[in-house]
């Protein structure tokens, strides 16, 4: 059985919901120390590595190549639009304060930010560039996956043992730039998990006979929670990086077995709509607990405990990613389709015979 992207899977967006969840609690001023946080972008990029290579994999089973030029067409409309959209809001903020409240903190690390943000680039980032927009580091490490992996894949897709020494060379040299940050080094072996898993299971059937088993599942889900608990006790980045290892299980059984209790619970129609917003959410959770918490409580003085915190800053994340989600994102997405479709179509049809 080959991966496909052509079947929507609700339980890859009810996953989602659950990763923004904890992301969203790692943001929150005082959020409690008995929640990890941090794991949320790790299952994330186990996840990413997972659909990226199964895309791929479907392109190469169909046509015998790659088309990498409507792989990037796609990747970039639909990521960058809402990426910039939101590098915006906070630059029309961060102004905002300078010249409303005369606190120019925010304008100058904006300003000094803010040739690491546009180019993602954000894990790079200065000292001098403080935190804000802070979580765009992990797009500045999703987008390097993307631009890079594909040309590997297409290039040495008949050489694995090649594709793998070349794609830990280009990780290693990215995470030397970002002087070896555990952030970066979470995020290319979650990447690479979920992408050596994808591969593993196209080319050897018994892996897919394994994921097909819901104890699989069962079995992943009790290693992450496990490994969540071990980083609470003593904290370290091995537990971030077996979160993901776990986590590709995790999706390669979702993607290939629907039928398991985990896979139904995620697929729950509530969790499967926020799924298909966490891009937004993640974008735009900080400047809404921003101004709803920093700027709103603060003016009348009033402080949240951290649980209605949650509430008030995920519960208007929701209708926020929403309205963006109609507005931006989507109609993007749509475009780069097909323009890609468009595109690729004619200069396939210019170069045929006749």
């Amino acid at each position: 059985m080959k991966p496909s992207q052509s079947q929507y899977r609700p339980q890859l967006d009810g996953l989602r919901a659950i990763c923004i969840i904890f992301t969203v609690i790692h943001h929150l001023p005082g959020s409690p120390g008995w929640i990890n946080g941090r794991m949320g972008v790790d299952m994330f990029f186990a996840l990413s590595g997972w659909l990226i290579t199964s895309l791929l994999l479907e392109e190469v089973a169909k046509d015998g190549s790659a088309n990498l030029g409507a792989f990037y067409i796609r990747r970039v409309t639909r990521i960058a639009p809402m990426y910039y959209v939101t590098m915006v809001l906070y630059i029309i903020l961060s102004l905002a304060q300078l010249i409303v409240k005369k606190d120019g903190e925010n304008w100058h690390q904006m300003l000094n930010a803010l040739p690491w943000i546009a180019t993602f680039n954000s894990e790079y980032r200065t000292v001098g560039a403080g935190d804000i927009f802070g979580h765009a580091w992990t797009l500045g490490v999703e987008e390097k996956f993307y631009v890079i992996w594909p040309i590997i894949f297409v290039v040495f897709r008949a050489k694995t043992v090649s594709a793998f020494i070349l794609s830990c060379a280009v990780a290693f040299f990215l995470t030397y730039l970002a002087g070896f940050d555990p952030g970066p080094i979470r995020g290319y072996l979650g990447l690479g998990f979920g992408a050596a898993l994808a591969i593993l299971a196209a080319q050897r059937h018994a892996v897919i006979s394994l994921l097909r088993r819901p104890v699989v599942a069962v079995v992943s889900v009790v290693c992450i929670a496990g490994f969540h608990a071990a980083s609470i006790v003593h904290p370290a980045t091995a537990w971030h990086v077996l979160t993901s290892f776990s986590t590709a299980f995790l999706v390669a059984c979702l993607w290939y077995c629907d039928s398991s209790w985990v896979a139904r619970g995620l697929s729950w129609a509530p969790m499967a709509f926020v799924g298909r917003l966490t891009f937004g959410i993640y974008l735009l959770h900080v400047l809404v607990m921003n101004v709803l918490l920093k700027g709103g409580m603060a003016k009348f003085g009033q402080s949240l405990d951290w649980p209605i915190a949650f509430i008030v800053v995920y519960g208007a994340s929701i209708p926020v990613a929403y309205a963006f989600y109609r507005v931006v994102e989507r109609p993007c997405i749509n475009f780069g389709r097909r323009l890609a479709l468009t595109r690729f179509a004619r200069a396939e049809g210019a170069g045929s015979p006749g």
